[in-house]
């Protein structure tokens, strides 16, 4: 669905964010340039499938996403 307004960040901010959650040093290697096909930004629009399911809303927002996946790897 993709995360809108709500629930974004860019790789860089969501390496920071996963740094300060889990209190692990991220070993990362940064490259100034784009891969083919990256986008540069992208927010889903959610309004046109809110139309068809008004009482839909999300059950993540960003920190909860990361944090299961920082739970899902802790022990690896």
């Amino acid at each position: 669905m993709g995360g809108g307004r709500h629930s974004n960040c860019s790789v860089i901010e969501a390496i920071g964010m996963i740094r300060d959650m889990s209190g692990r040093s991220l070993k990362t290697e940064y490259v100034d340039k784009a891969r083919a096909g990256d986008h540069i930004w992208w927010i889903s629009d959610v309004r046109r499938f809110r139309e068809d399911y008004p009482d839909w809303s999300y059950a993540y927002d960003l920190e909860k996403t990361l944090a299961e996946m920082i739970d899902a790897f802790r022990d690896l």
